[in-house]
């Protein structure tokens, strides 16, 4: 394996190539306009549209994903809001994966700790937590 390939036990991800990323029972992760700005992340009906696109982009150990609508790279905001915001591979645009039945766990390193993607509640959008038993359970397929 490559090192601008990481594979974790459902998925490959390949460098340059384009995904769609799905949070188990919620939909796809998609770049709207919010309360707070024009690029938010929510989750949405998967309707196979730019802003549901995300193009993976190698960087160390893991990997970001770029917007195919915006050029924008998914990541978190001060807040510990999953967002769409930079326009350079941080390491809080950077993302490792751990395989999780059909899906992974996404996990990237936010205010110096490990971090996991999660979805509080009913919310549309996802936050961070350190607690690995609360991380969604996120399916990348290639498109």
């Amino acid at each position: 394996m490559s090192e601008s390939e990481v594979s974790t036990s459902s998925t490959s991800f390949v460098n340059g190539a384009t995904y769609s990323i799905k949070v188990s029972g919620s939909g796809a992760l998609s770049v709207v306009p919010g309360k707070y700005n024009d690029h938010e992340v929510h989750m949405r009906i998967w309707e196979k549209a730019r802003n549901q696109l995300w193009r993976a982009e190698a960087n160390n150990d893991g990997f970001g994903f770029r917007n195919a609508s915006t050029g924008k790279l998914l990541g978190v905001n001060k807040n510990g809001d999953i967002s769409c915001d930079a326009s350079d591979l941080n390491s809080w645009e950077r993302f490792k994966f751990e395989g999780a039945g059909s899906g992974s766990l996404f996990s990237l390193i936010y205010n110096g700790s490990q971090q996991y993607l999660y979805q509080p509640g009913q919310w549309d959008s996802l936050q961070v937590t350190e607690h690995r038993s609360l991380a969604a359970n996120i399916t990348v397929t290639r498109e």
